[in-house]
């Protein structure tokens, strides 16, 4: 019983054991095949299971592909379309905040906020920031010196084995020295900033709900206070 095209079947997996059992009394796969034949239609259902299983796994496992960097093309393209559903959400949830703001005219006075976070490194989905920025603005008033927040921030001790990749984001993007201390200011930096936010909004309280804020800024925003 020969197996069948597109992959092993359960058969192939189990005369291949009985030649590995009995190596001296079967030389080929054809001899193993040949007596395993009539063993195999006299196993029921059960006893058949674990060959094919194993025939159906290792078949499933055959069609992962992957790219030239070793990750799994499946889960690439997944989370590409996950990235790509995420800024269709934040371009719809931006256009129907000024509808309806326009609908209620009141778009002249809503306000937004423009915010901007730099790290050192990331691990374990835990961002160790630079620095925050954050700009309140209206079309009416434009952006007032009272509107724009930003501090510097002390996250303390890198995690080891870190350093190399915090010393390269930081040549690569915002210059920020790392830091060399254990010194932390990041709950000061939470506080600080719930307080400028919440100042004549209840924008803070929303922000765990909305799709306009990536995960590195929802991370850092909503949970500084307790992850540090």
């Amino acid at each position: 019983m020969p197996p069948k095209k597109g992959g092993q079947n359960g058969f192939y997996y189990f005369f291949i054991e009985l030649r590995q059992k009995h190596p001296n009394l079967y030389r080929t796969n054809e001899q193993a095949a040949s007596a395993a034949g009539p063993l195999w239609k006299e196993m029921d259902a059960e006893k058949r299971r674990p060959y094919d299983e194993k025939a159906r796994l290792l078949k499933n496992k055959e069609k992962v592909r992957y790219t030239s960097s070793g990750q799994n093309v499946e889960v690439l393209q997944r989370q590409q379309e996950q990235e790509r559903r995420k800024i269709q959400d934040m371009k719809e949830e931006i256009e129907n905040t000024v509808l309806a703001a326009l609908e209620a005219n009141t778009l002249v006075d809503k306000e937004f906020h423009v915010i901007h976070i730099n790290y050192f490194c990331v691990c374990h989905k835990q961002y160790y920031p630079a620095e925050i920025s954050v700009v309140r603005w209206n079309l009416r008033s434009g952006v007032k010196d009272d509107n724009v927040f930003h501090m510097m921030c002390k996250p303390g001790s890198l995690p080891v084995g870190y350093s190399a990749e915090a010393i390269k984001i930081s040549e690569d993007t915002h210059k920020i020295p790392p830091p060399c201390s254990p010194e932390r200011n990041i709950k000061d930096v939470a506080f600080a900033l719930e307080k400028f936010i919440a100042v004549s909004t209840q924008v803070f309280s929303k922000l765990n709900t909305s799709t306009l804020l990536c995960d590195v800024i929802k991370l850092l925003v909503l949970n500084l206070h307790q992850r540090f």
